[in-house]
């Protein structure tokens, strides 16, 4: 098991992937954030490691992720905080991708590319996998809102959520 001070091997034929750190992390992040939150209720910690995925996707895509751990959680604790502001001010509406591509209008060239591409690979997953995602991330959906809707199983919309995920990250890296 990695430790929070072991970097995960980033050169190519030790390279994890997006889905192997998914499944290493994810449950831990999700009770991280219940016991340090305890505001957090289960689905919106759920909400919330998941965009923490999809936040790390780039980083992980460019093999910038030394610490995984650490980052996850710096990356889910921000998300949490972003939550609680939005509480505060009346709408406790989700973090989405959407709205950092907004604040990214003010971003760098890079930065704002990236956001474009994001854009595009989104609109290039297959069928399932983009309505899982674009519902998760978009609509606002928990995976329990996602399932009914699709007429899934809960697994199974963890399971399209993670092959997207997975797939957006190789997309990234194989764009850069």
């Amino acid at each position: 098991m990695t430790h929070v001070g072991e970097p995960v091997p980033t050169a190519p034929q030790d390279a994890v992937t997006l889905d192997a750190l998914y499944r290493r992390y994810a449950r831990w992040l999700g009770r991280v954030l219940r016991k340090t939150f305890h505001d957090v209720d289960p689905a919106t910690s759920e909400d919330l490691v998941q965009e923490t995925y999809v936040r790390v996707a780039p980083y992980h895509a460019r093999g910038a992720i030394q610490h995984p751990r650490a980052l996850l959680l710096k990356v889910a604790t921000n998300l949490v905080r972003d939550h609680r502001r939005k509480s505060l001010r009346g709408g406790a509406a989700p973090v989405l991708i959407e709205e950092t591509i907004e604040r990214e209008e003010h971003a760098s060239a890079p930065a704002q590319d990236e956001a474009v591409l994001l854009g595009q690979l989104i609109e290039k997953l297959p069928g399932k996998l983009r309505d899982v995602f674009v519902l998760s991330r978009f609509a606002g959906f928990t995976n329990q809102q996602t399932a009914d809707h699709l007429g899934l199983s809960v697994k199974r919309v963890e399971a399209l959520m993670t092959q997207a995920l997975s797939l957006l990250a190789a997309q990234m890296a194989a764009k850069d």
